[in-house]
């Protein structure tokens, strides 16, 4: 996907929100309807939130 898409050496800053939102669920239920597999690994861990964020 993207391959050649060029983006800058930068680091990247990972942000989350620390409580659910609506905007989770939607992007979550897109992911569980639109990909294989993914409810069955949504149940064994949550998505949200998103590890290797800074608190």
């Amino acid at each position: 996907m993207n391959r050649n898409l060029h983006l800058p050496d930068r680091e990247i800053a990972v942000v989350h929100r620390s409580d659910g939102s609506g905007t989770t669920f939607i992007w979550t239920d897109y992911f569980v309807e639109s990909e294989p597999g993914v409810e069955s690994r949504r149940r064994r861990r949550n998505l949200d939130p998103v590890a290797g964020g800074k608190r």
